[in-house]
């Protein structure tokens, strides 16, 4: 029992470190971006339904820089009646437009 106690104490500062390492890296990460695009993820991941943790904040930066994420139309906010056809092809058309891809469809 007192080696569990021990292992636990030790179990539980080798937690506390690694997510505190994990904060400090997606708050660099997130100071990387310019001031304009830095306060509309900042706005993102208050509106996000995601565990406030850097688990969390890590993918999501990760989705906006690879264009899945559109942040004028996030996915976690329903917008509009229905979500046809043309609604993802004008997501896809901004997301590219960001990241200046080509305007054409991606295969």
């Amino acid at each position: 029992m007192a080696q569990r106690a021990t292992d636990w104490v030790r179990w539980q500062q080798e937690t506390r470190d690694r997510r505190a390492a994990e904060w400090r890296r997606a708050r660099a990460r997130l100071a990387g971006y310019g001031p304009n695009v830095r306060g509309i993820l900042r706005r993102l991941w208050h509106s996000a339904p995601y565990p406030a943790t850097p688990e969390y904040l890590l993918p999501m930066l990760h989705s906006f820089d690879i264009g899945r994420i559109d942040p004028d139309n996030p996915p976690w906010i329903y917008r509009g009646p229905g979500f046809g056809s043309g609604a993802v092809a004008e997501i896809v058309r901004r997301s590219r437009a960001r990241l200046g891809l080509p305007a054409e469809a991606a295969a």
